[in-house]
């Protein structure tokens, strides 16, 4: 529900990107036969709400994320109460997403465009307009998808779930395909779920990615892995990042902070993007002893998600072998001291070959 009398300052921006087209909402639903996309081809759906700040919840990735083709209105000039899809390709080569359709009983939300996706990016589309009033079927291009009720009805202010699941339509290289939002994450429940239920508090609607079909998948997961690890000076450790909604389902191209907050390697930066997998990995050595603490960050249009701590821990190891020193007890002062050297003898007898050296000290 977008709900302006109670938004700070009371007036709402209105804001329009005609580059990237109109949304168009139409009271019929086409007749589409589902035929099976492009293998390697995910969709996810998702409800982002920037009114009423969730960092948790907010879809990530969204625009300026890497690799991602974003058509909406942008940040900074558009305040979010809209449903969202997200076509991720990764199939191994490139697709064009011809069209992509958004159906809600009579109500249907259509006009991003195409976009043509390399293998590993992805195109995220969402409402076109910010400000005015979104309910029903006739809110042009607001995509205030919790609104919608039966027969493109406004559902505003509803707590009687509508049980209406939105269907999406996505045509790829010519093939088209209908999946269906059983979880009803794009219609919020099937309720306006900002004013449910009735006791005066204005919740927060967004819902972060969620495989489409999948219950709604609350919440995102940051962690950080190994806890902890060991190294010689010198070596490479590495940690990862992970990525995932509250499912644990994997969100990729999402941009990564990773900082060493205490330790021998202070202050240390540096950044990475999740993979398919929702893996990011940070990868680095250090010429001193001691143990360093790492976390890991996102940001997002709503906040920081931060991870766990963990650890990394720099020994002086000798790294191709080492030597050692017998004490000499018939040394004098002035006099030779014998320095014994151990090294590996290959495929001699004994395992060690002893040098015997003078040195006069």
């Amino acid at each position: 529900m977008r709900d302006f009398a109670r938004r700070p300052g009371g007036v709402p921006k209105v804001a329009l990107v005609a580059t990237l087209g109109i949304l168009s909402l139409v009271t019929a639903v086409s007749n589409v036969t589902s035929v099976s996309a492009s293998t390697g081809i995910g969709v996810f759906v998702g409800y982002a709400d920037s009114l009423r700040a969730d960092i948790g919840n907010f879809p990530t990735p969204w625009s300026g994320s890497p690799n991602v083709t974003f058509r909406g209105c942008l940040p900074g000039s558009c305040e979010y109460d809209a449903g969202a899809v997200r076509i991720v390709n990764n199939s191994g080569g490139p697709v064009t997403v011809n069209d992509v359709k958004v159906h809600i009983s009579t109500c249907t939300y259509s006009g991003w465009g195409p976009a043509t996706l390399t293998s590993g990016s992805e195109l995220i589309v969402t409402q076109l307009t910010t400000g005015g009033v979104a309910t029903g079927c006739p809110a042009n291009a607001f995509m205030d998808t919790s609104d919608v009720g039966p027969n493109g009805t406004s559902q505003g202010d509803v707590c009687t779930p509508d049980g209406l699941q939105p269907t999406v339509e996505v045509t790829i290289n010519g093939q088209t395909t209908t999946h269906t939002d059983s979880g009803q994450v794009l219609n919020t429940g099937g309720i306006d779920a900002a004013d449910c239920p009735k006791d005066g508090i204005i919740r927060n609607e967004s819902i972060q990615w969620t495989v489409i079909g999948s219950t709604p998948c609350k919440g995102s997961v940051l962690s950080l892995t190994p806890p902890t690890q060991t190294h010689g000076v010198g070596t490479t450790a590495t940690v990862t990042a992970t990525f995932t909604n509250g499912c644990a389902q994997p969100l990729q191209n999402v941009s990564v902070q990773f900082a060493i907050i205490s330790g021998p390697n202070n202050g240390r930066t540096a950044n990475g993007v999740t993979d398919a997998n929702g893996h990011a990995p940070f990868s680095y050595s250090s010429a001193v002893t001691g143990t360093d603490t790492h976390r890991a960050s996102i940001t997002n249009l709503a906040g920081t998600i931060q991870s766990n701590t963990v650890i990394v821990i720099w020994l002086a190891y000798a790294p191709g072998g080492g030597a050692f020193v017998i004490s000499d007890r018939e040394n004098v002062q002035g006099g030779p001291v014998y320095w014994w050297g151990a090294e590996h003898a290959g495929d001699r007898q004994c395992p060690y070959h002893e040098e015997r050296r003078s040195h006069q000290r």
